[in-house]
């Protein structure tokens, strides 16, 4: 179980990255783009693999208050910065401001398990 934390962080992280390939000619700007949320959210949700077949709700969910709170906490120039630095520095900066939703996300998922069937 504890490698698939480290799986479930880097979800963000590269999503993150893919955004960051993918529009790199708008990383010079501030704001965050109307799409960018939807984007990061569907990118997260692939990444995630069989989280995503084994726990959908859970993880969107997941994803979803993720990517809130980057948006919230950074600027689409500082993300994009982020996101183009190596993994051990980019889970530096990025782990903390998600921290709390893969917490609740970990916590769902051992609810959801030890439900009777």
């Amino acid at each position: 179980m504890k490698n698939k934390h480290w799986i479930i962080i880097s979800i963000v992280i590269i999503s993150g990255y893919s955004l960051y390939s993918n529009l790199s000619e708008d990383k010079k700007k501030k704001n965050w783009k109307r799409g960018d949320f939807k984007v990061l959210v569907q990118k997260c949700l692939k990444n995630a693999g069989k989280m995503t077949e084994d726990y959908p709700d859970l993880t969107k969910e997941y994803c979803e208050c993720s990517i809130k709170e980057v948006q919230k906490k950074l600027t689409r120039k500082e993300y994009f910065k982020a996101s183009s630095k190596n993994i051990e520095r980019q889970i530096q900066i990025l782990y903390p401001i998600f921290e709390d939703c893969l917490e609740a996300y970990k916590a769902n998922i051992k609810q959801k398990k030890d439900e009777p069937i």
